[in-house]
């Protein structure tokens, strides 16, 4: 028996990568580099890297390839031929990843439950095999079984002219995954959503999506560690949804941004809480890893947060996270519905925020007949209040106040009647509006937008809307990011809300044109029930 170690690592991300100068290898390039070559009792180990999407080709395929996971079957196939070649049965299995990386292993344990496991060891196979073909093969046949509807007459007579003849398999009973451990899985991939144009004349990226969220019956153990400050849409993390009775799976929440619970910053005290949680979990699961240099593994809850909105992702939407009720008490036990749990850190620095953040992850829940006082302001692009809404509950938001949609006066029930040189602008968007009605009529692109039309498309310019962050990100059956509850409100309102979350407050305006708004609300909010 021998431990099979396969480590892939997130977009952009490769073992040696420097910032100034200063090495910055994440946390899934860390851990690979401590996994001995035998445990204290004498197992065998092997471990296989692959850096991240996006490190290899032209300057175009590596923006691509970190933009929209171009190519990214690509490390799939390369992991799995990789476990063809060398797993022999009796073998254990554990698979870590980060980003992207942590989509490819999870997709790796998914083609394995889905296809089975070629074996494509050296002896036993005839010498015109050739592994590549067979195993793209298998992944033609993997993304034909995860395409959502059946599949056409073409399609069908395709993969029965083109049969696995006489490849071995491993017997799928004996074979299972002993870990799986993973930070802040990216599943979103292909064109974003959004692009329905793009998507349109490209293609529908839905064959490289998670076909579901369910956690495969060959996994005994999964760990994912997520982070709470991301906002970046095209990072929303995909969370394991469901899993059997008898599976061991955790799911905790980190201070900090993808980055910064991936490991892939110089100041890594945030990333370090995480690697140092995921070789504990890894070492009582058995991996055999060596000890960490003195000074080289330096938890901090109070570390930096890093900013995440560089490069091409300044100008891409974003959206907060669905983050469990933050409180004062022990909440390192799981919660939301067995889902998800805190690490000790996150309650340590909501208790005490460092020097330079005067709160972190303020939590308010009213009970019935209570009620705040917050506002919204119409320049960001949300307005987080701290304020948790809980599922059944009925709210009132009364609202006072004017903001400026550039120069347009308006309420919270949208821009004031009358004559306005600034409405002109909302005339001259029915075009685009009207295009993205067309587009989202197309079954496929029912999320596409279009710049410079309204966020709630049904509810009138500069209104106020709420959103209450409760969308869990990929949706259990691969269609897509799951959306925020969204509530047209106004100056008195009341809304009941469908699921529990964090509120947050925005002007409906178009997405990349809120840096010319003034202004802000004062906002009641009293819970009726």
């Amino acid at each position: 028996m021998r431990r099979l170690v396969i480590c892939c690592d997130g977009t952009w991300n490769t073992a040696d990568q420097h910032e100034n100068g200063t090495p910055t290898p994440t946390n899934v390039a860390k851990l690979h580099s401590l996994v001995d070559t035998q445990d204290r009792s004498g197992t065998g180990q092997i471990v296989y890297y692959r850096t991240g999407v996006g490190t290899s080709g032209g300057f175009f395929r590596r923006a691509l390839g970190g933009a929209i996971g171009l190519r990214l079957e690509d490390d799939i196939m390369s992991a799995y031929k990789f476990l063809a070649e060398t797993y022999a049965p009796g073998d254990e299995i554990f698979l870590f990843g980060f980003s992207r990386g942590a989509y490819t292993v999870r997709s790796l344990a998914g083609m394995v439950s889905n296809v089975g496991l070629a074996d494509l060891r050296p002896d036993h196979l005839s010498p015109y095999d050739d592994p590549w073909q067979i195993v793209k093969r298998l992944m033609e046949r993997y993304q034909s079984n995860k395409v959502q509807g059946e599949k056409t007459v073409l399609q069908s007579a395709l993969l029965r002219e083109r049969p696995l003849k006489n490849v071995p398999f491993h017997d799928r009973a004996t074979l299972g995954f002993r870990f799986i451990g993973v930070w802040d899985t990216v599943g979103a991939l292909g064109i974003p959503d959004d692009k329905g144009l793009l998507r349109l004349v490209l293609g529908d990226p839905r064959k490289h999506g998670f076909r579901d969220t369910e956690l495969g019956g060959n996994v005994a153990c999964a760990r994912q560690a997520l982070a709470m400050d991301e906002r970046r849409q095209d990072f929303t993390p995909t969370l394991w949804t469901k899993w059997a009775p008898g599976q061991d799976v955790q799911q905790r929440w980190f201070p900090g941004v993808h980055g910064d619970v991936g490991g892939s910053y110089a100041d890594c005290g945030l990333g370090d809480l995480t690697l140092d949680w995921m070789l504990q979990e890894a070492r009582k699961n058995g991996l055999g890893l060596r000890p960490v240099a003195p000074g080289h593994l330096n938890p901090d809850a109070f570390a930096m947060r890093h900013n995440s909105f560089l490069g091409l992702f300044r100008y891409r939407p974003t959206r907060p996270r669905a983050v469990p009720e933050v409180t004062d008490g022990a909440r390192s036990r799981e919660d939301w519905d067995g889902r998800t749990c805190f690490d000790t850190s996150v309650i340590t620095r909501h208790r005490t925020p460092p020097p330079g953040e005067r709160s972190y992850w303020p939590s308010l829940r009213l009970a019935p007949g209570e009620s705040c006082q917050t506002k919204a302001s119409a320049r960001p692009r949300w307005n987080s209040t701290g304020i948790y809404i809980e599922q059944g509950g009925t709210y009132r938001v009364i609202a006072n106040g004017e903001w400026l949609d550039a120069s347009v006066p308006a309420t919270a029930d949208g821009a004031r009647a009358g004559a306005h040189l600034g409405k002109i602008a909302y005339g001259l968007a029915a075009v685009p509006e009207a295009l993205r009605g067309l587009l989202r009529s197309v079954k496929r692109l029912a999320k596409a937008d279009v710049p410079f039309t309204r966020r709630v498309g049904d509810a009138p310019w500069f209104v106020l809307i709420g959103a209450i962050a409760n969308g869990q990100g990929a949706s259990e059956f691969g269609e897509g990011v799951e959306e925020h509850e969204m509530h047209r409100l106004g100056k008195d309102v009341a809304f009941t809300a469908d699921r529990s979350g964090y509120l947050y407050l925005f002007a409906n305006d178009a997405w990349h044109m809120y840096g010319n708004n003034a202004g802000s609300l004062s906002i009641r909010l009293e819970r009726q029930s």
